[in-house]
């Protein structure tokens, strides 16, 4: 869940108060029906954020699919805050939470980021910046083409995502305990040595096991370079 956030005085330049925010504590800012209907509009459930989140850009959803498979990050709020620098208003595409340090995201295309990756609208990347540093957060800026060189692992982890999330009220506390009993008695095994890929219905419950201490970061699944099959290999973290 998100955390308090820290109230203190900005310091340095902008002590003045040239940057605020519009809520405290972070929520999702929807955007209006004209920009919904002029950009690629994509929504997820995910178990990171309690609310339906909602991407304008198919990177931002693979930027969301990467922190839910993070098991450093404790939870994310896509469009956090609108902030208030001066008269130009901002909402930037993440806050997140990576080991109890707070962050704000931005996902940018490759032109608007320079050769030191930073964000080149200066008038809002400075004091964003700066206000991110007075609060003990950062600031940082992700560039669509290092989202691009991931989207066969988030293609991979979107349907066991989408999977986990359709079956949140199924327990599997037993099974995850058997699982990680077996994986510890041997260097690794195979899908199809957990799951019958031929009776995945009555297997249902030892399979979101799996995918639960993998998405925890207990086990690792073999589908960084190959996808899911019954030979991928699952080996205890």
């Amino acid at each position: 869940m998100a955390q308090s956030l820290n109230t203190a005085q900005l310091s340095g330049p902008l002590s003045c108060g040239m940057v605020k925010r519009d809520c405290h504590l972070p929520r999702q800012h929807l955007a209006n029906l004209r920009f919904q209907v002029s950009v690629n509009w994509f929504e997820q459930q995910f178990l990171k954020h309690n609310e339906v989140s909602v991407f304008h850009t198919p990177w931002e959803l693979f930027f969301a699919v990467l922190l839910e498979i993070d098991p450093q990050v404790s939870s994310f709020v896509p469009q956090p805050f609108c902030f208030h620098i001066g008269r130009q208003r901002y909402t930037p595409d993440f806050y997140l939470e990576r080991t109890g340090h707070i962050q704000i995201v931005e996902v940018k295309t490759d032109k608007e980021i320079d050769t030191d990756g930073n964000w080149t609208r200066k008038t809002i990347a400075g004091p964003i910046a700066d206000y991110c540093a007075a609060q003990g957060w950062t600031f940082k800026v992700i560039a669509n083409s290092w989202l691009r060189k991931q989207q066969l692992l988030v293609e991979r982890w979107l349907p066991i995502i989408r999977c986990l999330q359709h079956h949140t009220e199924l327990i599997t506390d037993q099974q995850e305990i058997t699982l990680l009993t077996q994986l510890g008695k041997v260097s690794h095994c195979q899908f199809q040595d957990v799951i019958n890929p031929l009776d995945r219905q009555n297997s249902l419950p030892m399979e979101i096991a799996m995918y639960r201490l993998a998405l925890r970061g207990q086990i690792s699944l073999d589908i960084k370079h190959t996808a899911l099959s019954p030979q991928s290999r699952i080996t205890l973290q």
